[in-house]
Formats: C-alpha cells, sequence, structure tokens
C-alpha cells in the first residue's frame, strides 16, 4: 500500500524537527500512524546543527523534516541513511 503523505507548511518555526515531533505525538494520541507527514518552512529560528550547535536559517532554502516508520531491525538502522 503506497505511503499516504501529509504535507503541513509554515513560514517560522522553531525546527521543523520539533513540529514533527509534536505531530508525530498527537497523531499517536489518536491511535493514528504519524508516518508520512512531513513538516516544510520557510525559516526555522532555533534549528538544531550537529554537535548541539543552534543556527538561525536563511532564507531561500528548503527546510524539511519526514516522519517515517521503516520496518527494519534495530541492529540495521544505521543502514538507513
Amino acid at each position: 500500500m503506497p505511503l499516504q503523505w501529509a504535507v503541513e507548511t509554515y513560514d517560522t518555526v522553531t525546527s521543523t524537527q520539533d513540529v514533527a515531533s509534536d505531530l508525530a505525538l498527537q497523531a499517536q494520541a489518536k491511535n493514528q500512524s504519524p508516518e508520512g507527514i512531513v513538516v516544510v518552512a520557510k525559516h526555522q529560528n532555533c534549528g538544531r546543527g550537529r554537535h548541539g550547535r543552534n543556527w538561525d536559517s536563511g532564507a531561500r532554502n528548503l527546510y524539511a523534516s519526514l516522519i517515517l516508520q521503516p520496518k527494519v531491525a534495530l541492529t540495521d538502522v544505521t543502514l538507513l541513511p
């Protein structure tokens, strides 16, 4: 069965990952799967980089987070990227 996508768009967010996490928790509270939720924003004002570094995103880029729930053994998770 094909994945059903739900794209949520925002002008400004703290972080697309923050919003995706909140939406996933809301879906799970309703006994729904959050898989397929895509969060897109024009601007992030509290993005997180490597090693815990904060950054403010510039304009003219794509900022997005996608929720997937692959059926993969925990030992194989590192093969996903």
